[in-house]
């Protein structure tokens, strides 16, 4: 179940833990890969505005686990190194 580990025992992790989950990290952007299991998200339907009856006025809403959130900001890391490091973004 996503978010069924509070990201304050996130924060906690004993080094032991870290280092098994930064290599699974590392292999999974060697192989390219995004794991299932952090694929999985719980989706909540937010009230936008009256009237309650137009499904229009309806969002969904993911909600991921805090592993997901870690590997995503992982590879945005990553990605705005290799872009920077090879000028493909502009300053604006």
């Amino acid at each position: 179940m996503p978010n069924s580990i509070l990201t304050k025992v996130v924060q906690s992790i004993p080094p032991p833990i870290v280092v098994p989950l930064t290599k699974l990290f590392n292999l999974s952007f060697k192989c390219a890969v995004f794991p299932n299991a952090l694929k999985r998200a719980r989706i909540i339907v937010l009230f936008k505005g009256r009237p309650r009856y137009d499904s229009a006025n309806y969002r969904p809403i993911s909600i991921l686990s805090v592993f997901s959130k870690i590997f995503e900001n992982a590879i945005l890391s990553r990605l705005l190194t290799f872009l920077e490091s090879k000028k493909i973004l502009h300053d604006f």
